[in-house]
């Protein structure tokens, strides 16, 4: 009987991964306290989700509904639909401010949390001037 439910917890762990390989999405733009793009599950076209940044020490930084219609090849990648764009800003909560460089992520959240492919990206959270790079000193 063990071996029934490791066998069933296996194929179930499997399925969430292959599930989330199918996950699509591009953040076009992102700062500290604004990000921009599109995002979906290619499994459930009809389903609006969110994007979610966090910092690579797994603070969360913000949030943005998806809510907007993209174009034509978006609605390809996503398998159907036409809103599958997201576009938000925030005031960034002084607390995130270590004047250190951190990598920032990026999740779908639908069905199931999907980090967003090629999406992290190194950006700092300093008082100082930040560098054209948009990094700490």
């Amino acid at each position: 009987m063990k071996k029934f439910f490791l066998a069933v917890a296996i194929a179930c762990g499997i399925a969430g991964i292959a599930q989330s390989a199918q996950a699509a999405g591009n953040v076009e733009s992102a700062s500290k306290s604004h990000m921009s793009g599109w995002a979906c599950d290619p499994n459930f076209p009809g389903y609006q989700g969110q994007v979610m940044m966090y910092r690579d020490d797994g603070l969360w930084i913000g949030t943005a509904q998806i809510n907007i219609a993209r174009e034509a090849a978006v609605s390809n990648a996503c398998g159907g639909g036409t809103i599958h764009g997201f576009n938000a800003s925030w005031d960034l909560d002084p607390s995130l401010i270590d004047n250190k460089n951190h990598y920032v992520h990026f999740w779908y959240i639908g069905g199931q949390e999907i980090e967003l492919t090629s999406s992290r990206r190194l950006m700092g959270f300093c008082n100082a001037v930040l560098s054209p790079s948009g990094l700490c000193p």
